[in-house]
């Protein structure tokens, strides 16, 4: 499951071995389905603005991406981070970063290993080939960036370099999880509607739905194939509804 920290949501869980050549056509922060024809991947909107996803999990099974604050900051030795510049990031006047723009960069931290490394070049990967049809080109694709080797356009994108922990992030813990739907996209400046699904199993994943789990730690977007638009077509809007869950549980007080 792809999830939100801290208010952000997340990009994508990690395809397994099996779906990392062509499994796109889920396109928001999902599990992925029960198996299903392959598809093109799905024409995703480029957000304006950069954004840096942390890559966390020791598994193909529960590793994911998900988005955090896109500052020096975020990042931490002992994890891998995606970063995509947004469509407005300014080009550089030389080398491949003249391409930034069109892009998905791996910063890999000088601790982790090398499946972390895989794993998160597969999401980035996936990440990239789900928003390229949206940037109108094919761009340079997915570049590898080292801790202590990052061109100094790489700080220019996070906002410019600042201390970072050289400790591996700790895993939040999880509280008893809880399923919500979520209602039609409302009009505009209107609330959200959720509505919480009780004893809750994998057979409420419904193809036409779309879901969020709420683990007090973690919240996160589960989209169906057969979800209608927005969410069904547009990533940044499945990620926009998991906002909007946040905003609901903090106005209502609960975890």
């Amino acid at each position: 499951l792809g999830s939100l920290f801290g208010g952000s949501a997340a990009a994508a869980a990690a395809p397994t071995a099996e779906s990392a050549d062509g499994d796109d056509a889920q396109s928001a922060a999902s599990l992925q389905s029960p198996a299903r024809k392959r598809a093109p991947p799905a024409r995703v909107a480029h957000p304006k603005q950069a954004t840096l996803f942390h890559v966390r999990g020791t598994t193909e099974l529960d590793t994911y991406a998900s988005e955090v604050p896109c500052a020096a900051g975020s990042l931490n030795s002992g994890d891998c981070f995606l970063l995509q510049p947004g469509s407005e990031t300014p080009k550089a006047e030389h080398g491949v970063w003249r391409n930034a723009h069109d892009a998905t960069f791996v910063w890999c931290g000088g601790k982790t290993n090398a499946f972390e490394r895989e794993s998160a070049a597969t999401i980035a990967r996936h990440m990239h080939r789900s928003t390229e049809a949206a940037r109108g080109g094919t761009g340079p694709g997915v570049i590898e960036v080292f801790e202590g080797r990052e061109p100094a356009d790489f700080w220019r994108l996070v906002g410019g370099k600042a201390a970072y922990s050289d400790a591996k992030a700790a895993i939040d813990a999880i509280q008893e999880p809880r399923l919500f739907a979520a209602g039609p996209a409302p009009a505009a400046g209107a609330p959200r509607a959720f509505a919480e699904v009780l004893d809750f199993s994998q057979e409420d994943l419904a193809q036409d739905m779309v879901l969020v789990l709420d683990t007090g730690a973690e919240v996160s977007v589960w989209v169906g194939d057969a979800a209608k638009a927005p969410e069904g077509k547009d990533l940044h809007a499945a990620l926009a509804c998991g906002d909007a869950f946040l905003e609901r549980r903090a106005a209502s007080g609960a975890r």
